[in-house]
């Protein structure tokens, strides 16, 4: 989402929102990168509500107008408010979030296609997925889609691979999050 804590309360500063309004962006977020995280929306509402013995939703009308307001979020038709009728703003989003291809996209143009002197693809990917589309829905979880996140994996791929030190295919650098754990590689790389 926003990468880590000290971003997500700038960011509840900065724009003035409540904690529930500031879930509701990422729920909201995460369901247009992939329809099957729509789950998690219904589960918060539906399981909140029969917690609390309540019968509407789990966000308050007033917050999501209010979103809709101060333009985070816009109606994509006069249907109401229902979440599958709302979408992040593209300025918003853009600061905070990244899209899953967008950023699948740039991480597979970064990714070198050949290990050790061209004898080994660095992408194949299709044991464990059936196509790039997926590859990338599941990159965008994997990093919680934080644009900061995508930037930090970049930059490190970046040196890592400028240097010859990438050793793992690219799905095993996603699912592995290599660019958590090289941080002893790049120290090396500095010094070279």
């Amino acid at each position: 989402m926003w990468g880590s804590i000290d971003n997500f309360i700038k960011c509840l500063i900065d724009y003035d929102l409540t904690a529930d309004q500031a879930f509701f962006i990422w729920l909201i977020h995460i369901g247009q990168q992939d329809s099957k995280n729509w789950t998690y929306m219904y589960k918060y509402c539906n399981e909140k509500n029969l917690k609390n013995g309540r019968s509407e939703g789990g966000f308050k009308e007033p917050d999501i107008q209010d979103l809709i307001n101060r333009g985070f979020i816009e109606k994509k038709s006069n249907r109401g408010l229902h979440h599958d009728n709302l979408e992040l703003s593209s300025d918003f989003s853009k600061e905070f979030f990244i899209n899953s291809l967008q950023a699948g996209d740039e991480l597979w143009d970064t990714y070198p296609s050949f290990l050790e002197g061209n004898k080994y693809p660095a992408k194949s990917f299709t044991k464990f997925y059936p196509n790039k589309d997926e590859l990338y829905k599941d990159y965008g979880k994997i990093i919680n889609y934080s644009k900061e996140e995508h930037d930090k994996n970049i930059s490190t791929l970046v040196k890592l691979r400028d240097a010859g030190q990438i050793q793992v295919g690219l799905v095993e650098w996603i699912k592995g999050e290599m660019w958590k754990t090289k941080k002893q590689e790049i120290q090396k790389v500095r010094y070279v």
